[in-house]
Parts: C-alpha cells; structure tokens; sequence
C-alpha cells in the first residue's frame, strides 16, 4: 500500500524570496552595504602620513547597521567606551552583540602611559577587513580599511569596527559629542 504523499511550501523558494533583496543589497556596484561605501572614503594611508598604531582587533557582526567614518573615536575611558558601543545598540539583537564584543575587546587591551584606543567602522559590507590603515590627513587621524574584492557576494551586510591602540597626542582631548553607528552626532 502506497504511503499519500504529503505536500510542503517550497521552504526554498520562500527563503531565496526574503534573501534576494538583502543580496542585491550587497553587491560590489553601488549599493549602500557593498564594498562602495570603503571605495568612497579611499584608504587614509594612501592620503596621509602613516600613523604608527596597533589593531587590537576588528570586532565584526552581520546585520548591525552603522556607516563607515574613517574618523576614529576615542574609547580611551569606560563612558565614552560605553557611550560609544551604545550607539550600536540602537540597531537591535545585531547591534547589541556587536557592542558587546567591542567593550570585551577595549577592556581586554586597555592603553598604556601616552597611548589612547580608538575606534572606527571601517566597513558595512562583504567581507570583515584583516588590517586597516591608519594615517594623519590634515592633522587629524583618518582609519580605513582597503576595499574588498570586486567578485563578493553577500547575503547580509557585516559592520566591522576596528579598535585600535595609537598615541594619545593624535587624538583630541575634548572629542566633542559621541557620533552614531549611523554618523549622526549625539
């Protein structure tokens, strides 16, 4: 006796459904979480004057939101660390557990005698950055990361901030109001 065959929704279909505009999103010509948006800061050591500095880290998360600005903030003390991972969790659970990584990451490598961290998003995009530049344009310190490849893909967009250890001096005292993952001033 033959078994009645069950029907199921194309679970398939409905996923490449949802996906596709998250893709298309992505992609390296143009879209706002492509590799676009690290061409069109350029990379700060080809600019400037190089900045002798040591990438702690590149703490990255799929779907966080933000914008890249390749000018870093201070996280030299708990506030402005805290004031500055809360930025991200304005973007939900994503953003939450990019804040999180981020403060374990700052006080896990905290900065020594005229030493100061910084941090910048570097990429929203393909692919997480393994270095990032880090220069002097114009007397202030600019971050970046190289582009990605031009042949990526990606299904969701990551965010990935750079945390980075350079001389206090290069930085401001004052660094003014905290900016948000989306560039906006707070």
């Amino acid at each position: 006796m033959a078994m009645p065959r069950r029907t199921r929704p194309p679970l398939l279909v409905l996923a490449l459904i949802a996906v596709l505009p998250l893709a298309a999103a992505c992609g390296g010509e143009g879209g706002d979480g492509g590799s676009s948006s690290d061409a069109e800061e350029g990379s700060a050591g080809a600019t400037g004057q190089p900045v002798a500095h040591e990438l702690l880290g590149i703490v990255t998360q799929p779907a966080a939101g933000g914008t890249v600005d390749t000018t870093p903030t201070a996280i030299d003390d708990r506030l402005s660390l805290l004031r500055y991972a809360a930025t991200f969790r304005e973007n939900g659970r994503a953003g939450g557990l990019l804040a999180d990584d981020l403060v374990a990451l700052a006080e896990a490598n905290p900065a020594g005698p005229g030493r100061a961290l910084a941090a910048a998003v570097v990429r929203v995009g393909c692919l997480a950055p393994e270095e990032v530049d880090v220069a002097l344009v114009a007397g202030e310190v600019r971050v970046s990361a190289p582009p990605p490849p031009d042949n990526v893909t990606c299904v969701v967009a990551e965010t990935s901030v750079a945390v980075i250890d350079l001389p206090a001096d290069l930085l401001p005292i004052d660094p003014g109001p905290t900016r948000t993952a989306d560039g906006s001033g707070s």
